[in-house]
């Protein structure tokens, strides 16, 4: 039997996938099925479903409104921050060769 680089791949990437599927896939399942629910801090597990409603809320919030407008405002100054710093840093390597 001849080794190829399939057959010695595909056993050293099950584990990878199992530990994707155990530890993103299933908390983004359960987050996506509880987003359905109505939540309660002192009852979490007696949760009522509201369907679409939580998102509505959501997107009609003037707190998330705010949120998101900072958060692109914060996005935006890393952005410019870091491609500055990368011109100079390449610029810096240029002058020197």
């Amino acid at each position: 039997m001849k080794l190829t680089d399939r057959t010695f791949v595909q056993p050293l990437l099950l584990p990878a996938g199992m530990f994707l599927a155990i530890f993103d896939a299933c908390p983004l399942f359960l987050l996506i099925r509880d987003s359905f629910f109505e939540a309660s801090i002192y009852t979490p597990a007696a949760g009522k479903f509201v369907g679409l409603d939580n998102y509505a809320r959501a997107l009609t919030s003037t707190r998330v409104r705010e949120s998101a407008g900072r958060t692109l405002i914060a996005l935006s100054a890393e952005f410019v921050l870091g491609f500055a710093a990368a011109q100079a840093h390449r610029a810096e390597g240029a002058t020197r060769a």
